[in-house]
């Protein structure tokens, strides 16, 4: 009874909506990568990856942590019906556009100082506009997750996704990676503008109060710690690819779409599944039973995966010597990239349950960026190849997915024994 009422709630369908927009955008945005691959070539489009996987790690530290704060702490003043939320809030925008310029300043004159190659130099420079763009860009998504507007949430997610893959093809013939790139800020001011319009109208920028943003910081600096280990678990293979090898990054960033997929995949489900398993615990269903329940559709998942591994190699194999064949040492290493993306994938049950000790999640992706690190360290000290990074982003996910599996076991034990 208890599930048929959740399933048929209007937060249950609106919640599988938003999923359903999640995943279509997570598809399209597969093509869009396919799409570039083509476009661009494999020098643009290593270049493109570049600014992206900077961009990944600027989103996180460029607002020193405020985004984070908010997205914990407004909820809470909400929740307490507070008056002063909107000069909050206000007031946080212009802090976070503060820190943006400052640490963007910093970057900037850091990248010019850079030796080497031009092309590195350009692509690290116009990473800083995404990166602010895609801070403002998530500061409005924020607001509307705080405010559950899931549906034009996911829209947002999808229009961007088919506007990226239309007008950066365009760009990308035209200009190269600078071209996307521009597309990519484009849409992001627009689109952030245009939210804020339709649906935050009150949000003002206002000027930030030092000890106001000093306590954001306070709290937000923990949790953007965290979110950048889980960041860099998940990608500083790709950081040393392009230390290493920035000739082949190109290849490499290829490759990774199907850890891209299977990350997508991730996230689905967890959109899906998370807000049922939390909601069936808070009704006093034992963490033992999710967990049960979890491990089925990990099962699932994972059986998918073992059978789409052959189906992948043969097509590998057609794009070789097909569509794709400039990008052959990049399709060498996507057999094992996919087996590191699933390895991820099967270890989603462990952080649905780590929703309720935030630490376990931290703690597996620390696993995972240590063990990338060392394996990144010692590579650097050889004559690496694309598939020796490969090898090494598949024993970060093994060392996730042990973490996760031995912290899962001692929280469903400790909640068994009581208090």
């Amino acid at each position: 009874m208890l599930a048929a009422r959740f399933s048929l709630s209007p937060i249950r369908r609106t919640q599988a909506s938003f999923a359903v927009l999640m995943g279509i955008a997570s598809v399209i945005g597969l093509v869009k990568t396919a799409v570039l691959a083509k476009v661009l070539g494999v020098e643009d489009l290593g270049l493109y990856g570049l600014a992206v996987l900077v961009t990944q790690f600027g989103v996180h530290l460029g607002n020193w942590g405020i985004l984070s704060a908010l997205n914990n702490q407004l909820p809470l003043a909400l929740g307490r019906g507070e008056e002063r939320t909107p000069e909050l809030v206000g007031r946080a925008l212009g802090a976070v556009i503060l820190a943006s310029a400052l640490t963007g300043a910093l970057y900037l004159l850091a990248v010019l100082a850079l030796p080497g190659s031009e092309d590195v130099r350009s692509a690290l420079a116009v990473a800083l506009s995404l990166a602010v763009a895609t801070t403002l860009f998530e500061f409005v998504l924020l607001l509307l997750r705080v405010e559950r507007r899931l549906l034009p949430l996911g829209a947002i997610y999808v229009v961007r996704a088919m506007l990226a893959v239309v007008l950066g093809a365009v760009a990308g013939a035209i200009w190269g990676f600078t071209g996307v790139i521009a597309v990519e800020v484009a849409l992001l001011v627009a689109i952030t503008l245009a939210a804020r319009r339709l649906w935050l109208p009150a949000v003002r920028v206002a000027r930030p109060r030092a000890a106001e943003t000093r306590w954001l910081v306070s709290r937000g600096a923990p949790i953007m710690l965290a979110n950048l280990i889980v960041v860099g678990s998940a990608s500083i293979d790709r950081v040393f690819v392009a230390a290493v090898l920035p000739d082949e990054l190109g290849q490499y960033i290829f490759a990774t779409i199907v850890v891209t997929a299977w990350l997508a995949l991730s996230g689905i489900l967890a959109q899906a599944l998370a807000p049922k398993y939390l909601f069936e615990h808070g009704a006093g269903l034992e963490l033992s039973a999710i967990r049960r329940k979890a491990l089925r559709v990990m099962g699932l998942a994972g059986a998918g995966g073992l059978i789409g591994f052959p189906i992948l190699l043969l097509a590998v194999g057609a794009l070789r010597s097909g569509a794709y064949s400039e990008y052959r040492t990049g399709l060498d290493v996507m057999p094992i990239l996919y087996l590191g993306g699933l390895l991820n994938l099967l270890a989603f049950p462990g952080f649905l349950l780590a929703a309720l000790r935030p630490s376990l999640a931290t703690a597996a992706a620390t696993a995972g960026a240590v063990v990338s690190l060392g394996a990144g360290a010692v590579l650097t000290t050889l004559d690496p190849s694309l598939s020796d990074f490969a090898w090494a982003f598949v024993a970060s996910q093994a060392a996730v997915l042990l973490v996760v599996a031995v912290g899962v076991e001692a929280l469903v034990r400790r909640s068994n024994a009581g208090p």
